[in-house]
């Protein structure tokens, strides 16, 4: 489920990865991806933009978040990951300099292939979690 959750109050958001993890097989993987609360500017910007905002409404989460929503929907968690860490910036007005600059001096490359995912999925843009259908559930 990429992009869905985050458009339903927090009771639908939890009940529509219940109904992925009842249609999975045993064993099988079920994956979130949201936008990510943790990624300042984007988070800012949706703040600044309010209703405004061109997804509105869109809920972000952290990635302790949506651990917790596959946990109580049945699944076992596997891990975390992100990307995008720059997206947030580059959708400012003006953030296209912000990154140009940082792509020059070569730190956005170095940004967008952070090695851990935890790192990933506490700075990127879009964070998602992974977990496992247990037997039986």
């Amino acid at each position: 489920a990429s992009n869905v959750i985050e458009h339903f109050e927090p009771e639908e958001s939890t009940a529509l990865v219940a109904e992925h993890v009842r249609v999975c097989k045993d064993g099988g993987q079920v994956i979130v991806a949201v936008p990510n609360y943790l990624n300042l500017p984007h988070t800012i910007r949706k703040f600044m933009i309010g209703k405004d905002y061109e997804f509105y409404p869109e809920r972000s989460f952290t990635p302790r978040q949506l651990k917790r929503i596959l946990i109580s929907a049945g699944l076992e968690f596997k891990e975390k990951d992100g990307v995008l860490p720059l997206w947030g910036v580059s959708m400012m007005d003006g953030g296209w300099r912000v990154t140009a600059i940082l792509d020059r001096f070569g730190l956005a490359s170095r940004l967008n292939d952070l090695k851990r995912s935890s790192w990933r999925a506490n700075t990127g843009y879009m964070t998602y979690a992974q977990g496992i259908k247990k037997t039986g559930t």
